[in-house]
């Protein structure tokens, strides 16, 4: 691939292929692709967007191929030796091709495909087009002096302009009047301006355009005329104007000064410049704008495209039938501010399927009839493809339902509960309805997991609006939840369907909690009571019931009697009382008729001394004879639940007590705290005691002391 234009009107990339001799043509919408052929090796191409006519010159054949873009058919041009590129002016029609070796210009008429020979400089390698002022720029290679010849194109007459070493590529900016020569061997480029003016300072502003484009053929653009001339600036009184040359009569605006508007003449598709200049209102005559003193002349470049449209998508009756014919209309609109009314063709989809094509008529319908859907769902799409105006939409998918057999299954799900493992539960009923059109043909009715079932009235096949039930049990084989699925198929679209189902296997009696834990309890002292609760999940009576626990661990009180009815509970209130400190274990047994029976809980619980002194022993540091200690703190603790009563506090040896939160009561549960001081009578090490007495049956509570005099 060697040369790639665009037609930005109707999106289609050409690409020139040299080793292939053919021209790729590229949908930009997406991205298919045709092969057109071309002459003997194809080294550029050119575009008129107007015409829509693509220039491809063959550099070996002498010739250019002329393309169609409407139908991809060509003709061909002569032209001279190695005809190098190809440029287009599309407001004269006129495509000019440099000839490398012969030293020339063709020029072709785009009408005609008439030809002149136009002479250049040595090697024309590239060129360009000013389609406003209709000039033509072509850099001449292998010059000595290196030079770009310009060709007027109203009668071809030439002008060489100097350019710099091996002048190899050119491009023209027509709003500046600016050409750009770029200097192979300078490594430079040359910048060749067709006028040079002061600038004169009365200036013209164009209203840009959204995106730099309008889909109106005639559209109004709004100007806005100043004045800076020095001392005095007269206002500026008019605004001419004109569209992609600069060469037919200038048109005058419309409005009150300082703003101004102008509407165009009709545009075709693709790239436009707008000129546009103010005058001061000196006229001399009335002629036109001979005799005015004209401002700035300022340039628009901008795009006329195709507008926009929205597919809309209708069922003339949905759901239907089966061998019933449906029309699909399609509804092809304009999107504002575009208007007028598209024509081309609409394509109906059925998913990916193309079911067939219809024309727009004048109100922008299009109709497709069908009698071929099959039973189902079908996403029905309408394509429209455009036309020279208007840019294709596609609608919205519309869901087509077909209606054949149908299922309706009531309930959706089942929940089963809680059954004793096992055993089987009550059965539930699941109630099948053909909804549809026609009749249903069951082929299989199976469930999953620990279900089944136990007998139906579904046959073979089921009758439109009939309606059939299936009987489902759940027989747990080990405990937990458990899920499953009752799952029917048929010839209804949706086949398979399911209703979920669900269920939780259990023991025929449980004891819950399972295990207890009591608070820590003082020895020989009773806590409060835990409860426990029994359950019968079978669907008989649980009988024979006897309830024992071990350990220091005693029923309380209970609501079980000798039997409990089906699916029933009681409960248990059981108590702590420990013999010894440290931790207590014991069981909550309960024996009776299930085949899981004895169901037990195991219970823990931690007994307590009556009351405590902590530390249990002190040490302090070393003090000097006759001298008293910081104090140290003990805690005194009643873990009954009733007050320690008489509490007496008594120390001995050099040890005292400073000061004490404790009176002569400590409530249950409650704490209080002894401080106690050293003063040491003689050096070395002493000892002594802290001693509470109480009500406690561990009275009295005890803490060694020891301290050294020095």
């Amino acid at each position: 691939p060697f040369g790639v234009a665009v037609n930005p009107v109707t999106n289609k990339i050409y690409v020139a292929n040299y080793g292939s001799n053919n021209v790729t043509v590229i949908d930009g919408a997406t991205s298919a692709t045709q092969t057109v052929p071309a002459g003997s090796h194809p080294v550029a191409i050119a575009v008129n967007p107007v015409t829509n006519k693509i220039y491809v010159p063959n550099s070996d054949s002498s010739n250019v191929t002329v393309i169609d873009g409407a139908t991809n058919t060509t003709q061909t041009v002569g032209a001279g030796s190695f005809p190098y590129a190809a440029a287009v002016n599309p407001v004269t029609d006129k495509i000019y091709v440099p000839n490398a070796n012969s030293d020339n210009i063709t020029v072709i008429d785009g009408t005609t495909n008439a030809t002149q020979t136009v002479s250049a400089g040595t090697n024309p390698a590239a060129l360009a087009v000013n389609p406003v002022t209709n000039k033509i720029y072509v850099s001449n290679q292998i010059s000595n002096s290196g030079t770009v010849t310009v060709i007027d194109g109203a009668t071809n007459a030439t002008q060489t302009v100097a350019a710099g070493s091996l002048p190899s590529a050119i491009a023209v900016n027509p709003a500046t009047n600016k050409i750009y020569v770029a200097n192979y061997g300078s490594n430079d480029v040359t910048v060749i301006t067709e006028q040079q003016v002061q600038p004169i300072p009365l200036l013209t502003a164009i209203a840009p355009l959204t995106d730099k484009q309008t889909v109106e053929r005639t559209p109004t653009f709004n100007f806005t005329a100043s004045s800076s001339f020095s001392p005095y600036a007269p206002p500026p009184q008019h605004v001419f104007y004109q569209l992609d040359t600069w060469q037919t009569p200038w048109l005058a605006g419309s409005g009150v000064p300082p703003n101004f508007t102008g509407t165009t003449p009709s545009l075709s598709l693709g790239t436009h410049i707008l000129y546009a200049f103010a005058t001061d209102g000196q006229e001399a005559n009335s002629t036109g704008v001979a005799q005015q003193l004209i401002g700035s002349m300022q340039a628009y470049l901008f795009n006329v495209v195709p507008a926009s449209t929205s597919t809309a998508l209708s069922s003339d009756h949905n759901p239907s039938s089966p061998g019933e014919s449906v029309t699909f209309t399609a509804y092809v609109a304009v999107t504002p501010p575009g208007s007028g009314t598209p024509t081309g063709s609409v394509t109906f989809y059925d998913g990916s399927t193309t079911m067939g094509t219809a024309a727009l008529d004048g109100t922008g319908h299009a109709a497709y009839a069908t009698a071929t859907l099959t039973i189902g769902s079908h996403s029905i799409t309408a394509g429209y493809g455009g036309d020279t105006n208007f840019l294709g939409s596609t609608s919205a998918v519309l869901t087509q339902q077909v209606s054949g057999a149908a299922v309706a299954l009531s309930p959706i799900s089942l929940t089963f509960g809680n059954v004793v493992i096992n055993t089987t539960s009550t059965a539930k009923t699941v109630t099948l309805t053909n909804s549809g059109a026609a009749t249903l043909s069951i082929s299989s009715i199976a469930t999953s997991g620990s279900f089944a079932v136990s007998s139906t009235t579904c046959g073979a096949t089921l009758a439109v609006g009939k309606k059939c039930k299936v009987i489902v049990t759940f027989a747990p084989t080990v405990l937990g939840a458990l899920t499953g699925a009752l799952t029917f198929t048929d010839n209804a679209p949706d086949s398979p369907q399911t209703v979920a189902l669900s269920g939780t296997g259990v023991l025929p009696a449980t004891l819950m909690p399972a295990t207890a834990t009591y608070a820590a309890q003082a020895v020989g002292t009773t806590s409060a009571a835990k409860t426990f609760t029994l359950t019968n999940y079978q669907t008989v009576a649980l009988t024979g019931i006897a309830i024992s626990t071990t350990g220091d661990f005693a029923v309380s009180a209970t609501a079980c009697t000798t039997s409990l009815a089906a699916k029933a509970k009681c409960t248990i209130s059981v108590t702590f009382t420990p013999a010894a400190t440290g931790t207590r274990t014991g069981t909550l047994s309960v024996s009776d008729s299930a085949n899981n029976s004895p169901q037990t809980s195991a219970l823990t619980g931690t007994g307590v001394v009556p009351a405590k002194l902590t530390p249990a022993t002190a040490t302090y540091a070393a003090q000097t004879v006759g001298t008293t200690s910081a104090a140290k703190t003990f805690t005194l603790t009643n873990n009954m639940t009733v007050a320690l009563n008489n509490i007496a506090i008594a120390t001995t040896g050099d040890f005292a007590v400073s000061a004490t939160t404790c009176t002569a009561s400590l409530a249950a549960k409650g704490k209080c705290t002894i401080s106690v001081t050293f003063t040491p009578t003689a050096v070395g090490t002493r000892t002594g005691k802290l001693s509470v007495s109480d009500t406690a049956s561990n009275s009295p509570q005890t803490s060694s002391l020891t301290g050294t005099g020095k």
